[in-house]
């Protein structure tokens, strides 16, 4: 994410991630890129004490992409629908 002031990167907050891709992916629902990020970096924020937290993708969603579909697997996230990951986006950015 680049800032309006320049060239600098901007780290952006859980808040502002959750959004973007649940846009993304709103706008065209067979972007599984977008459903993936969405759903990785939602189960990384909802661990957070507060949506502002900065977030940074290598953080949470690229280190080992096996451990992550392992760590989304044990943590129910795989077997969610879309709807239910839509759903439960939603309800973190309208707390």
């Amino acid at each position: 994410m680049k800032s309006n002031h320049g060239d600098e990167d901007v780290i952006p907050t859980c808040r502002q991630e959750v959004a973007h891709w649940i846009r993304k992916y709103q706008n065209n629902h067979n972007d599984s890129k977008a459903f993936w990020k969405l759903r990785c970096y939602l189960n990384w924020c909802e661990k957070q004490d507060r949506q502002d937290v900065l977030i940074r993708f290598k953080d949470c969603c690229a280190s080992d992409s096996e451990n992550i579909e392992h760590r989304l697997r044990e943590e129910g996230w795989m077997s969610m629908s879309k709807q239910e990951v839509v759903q439960r986006a939603n309800r973190y950015l309208n707390n």
